[in-house]
This record gives structure tokens, C-alpha cells and sequence, in this order.
């Protein structure tokens, strides 16, 4: 399972609580789009987007012909260059919204895509001058190729946005807290929807989002599914982990088995389904279409990386390692590949 080194790739946590006397924006800002098309979807529909507010990508040097003087990179654009780093050539500032909270600065949306359409986003402070950029707000991957994060209003401590995928007809919210700077602190409240027993029938429902399987809450300590489940249905073992032997629980739920570690549960039965009916043996095209184009990775094995639509943190779907190949130094996967193994990440120890 690739959990064991990734809670600490979260950088910033989208807020849950909002926060009052949030004034809207007056006027929409902008789309934008980027060399590559989108991935293809269910009833999707071709679009055409405006322009970024800057968009700059890497160009070779036998391209530029000696005659041709180019317009240097503007300083934002740089800075978010270095910022995404190498593996993002495609940057553009996509949106900003001007505050006078706490001295008058810009909230600012730029945009990373790499060769093969994965999108991140990286919102940040920047001066009054938009020349410089400051203290990181919030970050995070867009589902879609065509995904646009704009900025709707800003008030003293946080920053609401709204991301929207034309191709996919699906928009979400975020909100980040931006003052004071450095509290970036998760909250994840018991989801509404978690049960204090397990709810079972022909298949048994994962929500990606709230963590929860079977209706019980994964993102608790073990103390409290055992409550829930039954001492008997949790079975304590080990299990290595980046060279360190550390606790595993198997949990059963209505007769069938996830396999609980300490940032994470698994599973490989195909009884566990999600509300888009996805689960082992569903194709990699499939989730594509349900939560973007996920991101193949190679830590501790291979798997690809997804993010749930209104959730925090990954999911990981696994499919046999010869759907995967090395390309350009960057991995690429075989999308009619069938998920064997599926996991999320938890923040609570057991």
C-alpha cells in the first residue's frame, strides 16, 4: 500500500466551517486552458475557455529563432514556476482577487499542468504590486483537465472558491484559511453520515469522501471501531512498512475484510463499492471519468493516485504492475486496467 509516506504530501487542508460576512466578488474572472485536451467523459461536451490571465510554458532553445526577442516571464509566473517545480511546464495565473485585510495584498490562483494533463493548483498572497508572491494558502490537484479554480470572496481568515470542469458538468467548493498565516490545521468532524454499527447488503458502500465503509467511520481510533464493529471483528497483526514493523488491524464488516494500518485502510473484495458502483475489477477509465484523471506514481510499488471530488487527502487504486511503463522519466498507465486493490488515507492513529 503507497500510505505510509503520504500524509505528509498534504501541504494545506481546505476548510470545513465557513466563515461570516463573506462578500462576493462583482465580476467573474477568468477560464483558462492549456496545450492539452481533456480526457474524455461521460456525456462530455468540447468547450472553448478564455484566456489565462498569464500562461507561459517551457520552450526549446532550437525553437527560438535568434532574431525573435521574447517577452520575459513575468515575476508571479516564475516564482509559481519554481514553486510546482519541474514536473509542471505549463504555469498560469488564473485568477486574483484583491483584499485590504491586513494591509492590502492580492489573492492569487496559479495553475500547473504537466505533459500528460495532470492540473494543480497553488493559491497564494501576493503583494499589492503582484510582483511578489508571499505566504502559501492552500493547494491542491484539479480532477479534471479542464478544471478552473476561481476566487468567489475573501473575508478576514479564509478564502472561498468555486472549481468547475465544463467537459465533466461538475463544479466544487473550497475554502482555506488565510489569516493568521501558518494555521492550517485539519478538522475532520464525524461525518453526518457514519453509522454506529455496520450497514450491510449486496455490496457494501465506501464513501471516499466522509471515510466511512459500511456506514462506520475509518478516520477514528481502533477503540472506537472496535465499539462499533465488535471486539471480535478486529483482529490485531503487523505489517512492514518502510523497513519498520509497525500494527495492522483486520476489520470485518458484515463478513468481509479491510485491512487497517496506521495512515490508512485497504481493501481488495470486491463487495466494497462506491456510490458510482466503482471497486475492484472497475477499469482505471472509469474512475477517471467519476474523479479525474488520476496520477500515476511509483512509491513502494505502483498505483494511481486520485482525490476525492469533496474530500481531503488520496485514494489509491492498484492494477497489475505490467499496466505500467516509464516515459519521458514520468510514469504512464494502461487506463483499461482493472483496479486489485483499492486505499485511502486516515489522519487519526489507531
Amino acid at each position: 500500500m503507497k500510505l505510509t509516506a503520504l500524509a505528509t504530501v498534504i501541504a494545506l487542508v481546505p476548510l470545513i466551517a465557513g466563515c461570516s460576512e463573506r462578500t462576493p466578488r462583482a465580476a467573474a474572472s477568468t477560464d483558462s486552458t492549456t496545450p492539452a485536451a481533456p480526457a474524455v467523459a461521460v456525456e462530455s461536451t468540447p468547450v472553448a475557455h478564455a484566456a489565462p490571465i498569464e500562461s507561459t510554458a517551457a520552450v526549446p532553445a532550437a525553437a527560438v529563432q535568434p532574431t525573435v526577442a521574447l517577452r520575459p516571464e513575468r515575476p508571479l509566473v516564475s516564482e509559481f514556476r519554481e514553486r510546482f517545480g519541474s514536473m509542471f511546464p505549463h504555469i498560469a495565473i488564473v485568477d486574483s482577487y484583491p483584499t485590504a485585510y491586513h494591509g492590502k495584498s492580492n489573492i492569487v490562483v496559479g495553475r500547473g499542468m504537466t505533459a500528460d494533463s495532470i492540473v494543480s493548483f497553488s493559491i497564494a498572497v501576493a503583494n499589492e504590486a503582484m510582483t511578489e508572491l508571499g505566504v502559501a494558502v492552500g493547494s491542491g490537484t484539479g480532477p479534471w483537465p479542464d478544471f478552473t479554480l476561481q476566487v468567489d470572496s475573501v473575508t478576514p481568515d479564509s478564502v472561498y472558491l468555486t472549481g468547475t470542469s465544463a467537459s465533466y458538468r461538475r463544479s466544487v467548493q473550497r475554502a482555506y484559511r488565510w489569516w493568521p498565516t501558518g494555521d492550517f490545521t485539519p478538522r475532520f468532524p464525524r461525518p453526518a453520515g457514519a453509522t454506529a454499527s455496520p450497514v450491510c447488503g449486496g455490496s457494501l458502500r465506501v464513501d471516499l469522501d466522509a471515510r466511512t465503509i459500511a456506514g462506520i467511520w475509518m478516520n477514528q481510533n481502533i477503540e472506537a471501531i472496535k465499539r462499533e464493529v465488535g471486539a471480535a471483528n478486529v483482529i490485531e497483526g503487523t505489517t512492514e512498512a518502510e523497513g519498520e514493523t509497525s500494527k495492522m488491524y483486520t476489520i470485518k464488516l458484515c463478513g468481509h475484510e479491510v485491512r487497517r494500518r496506521w495512515n490508512g485502510v485497504a481493501w481488495s473484495d470486491p463487495a466494497f463499492r462506491t456510490a458510482e458502483g466503482l471497486g475492484i475489477g472497475s477499469t482505471l477509465a472509469a474512475f477517471d471519468t467519476a474523479y479525474g484523471k488520476g496520477e500515476p506514481i511509483g512509491e513502494e510499488g505502483n498505483s494511481v493516485r486520485y482525490w476525492p471530488i469533496n474530500g481531503v487527502g488520496h485514494f489509491f487504486v492498484d492494477v497489475p504492475d505490467g499496466c505500467y511503463r516509464l516515459a519521458a522519466h514520468h510514469w504512464v498507465v494502461d487506463r483499461s486496467c482493472r483496479a486489485t486493490s483499492i486505499s485511502f488515507i486516515v489522519f487519526t492513529q489507531p
